[in-house]
């Protein structure tokens, strides 16, 4: 997908942008990264589960409009404690840099 999918809507006045991709449903993307950071890292503080992930390589794979919720639960769908469906003791697969940068 390209980024051609944006316009510029009739309140463009005010600098409002529209995509007219996937709809996001107010959830992060990976079009949100660009220029932010080049390396997503996924971590895991109960079980120790870390991994690095280039968001180019991110972008070329699920596109700009791919939902990072999606992609960081299907990396975790093995998660023991997912499996388990324990409430009292989820999974706590988190991405550390993404506050630091949204």
């Amino acid at each position: 997908m390209s980024i051609s999918k944006v316009r510029r809507t009739s309140s463009a006045a005010f600098g409002r942008v529209e995509y007219h991709g996937m709809p996001r449903d107010g959830a992060l993307i990976f079009r949100d990264l660009i220029g932010k950071l080049d390396v997503l890292r996924l971590e895991c503080a109960k079980c120790g589960r870390a991994g690095r992930y280039s968001v180019r390589r991110l972008i070329e794979q699920r596109g700009l409009d791919g939902k990072l919720i999606d992609w960081s639960a299907e990396l975790t769908a093995d998660c023991p404690r997912k499996v388990a469906r324990n409430y009292s003791d989820q999974c706590g697969a988190k991405c550390p840099d993404l506050p630091k940068v949204l």
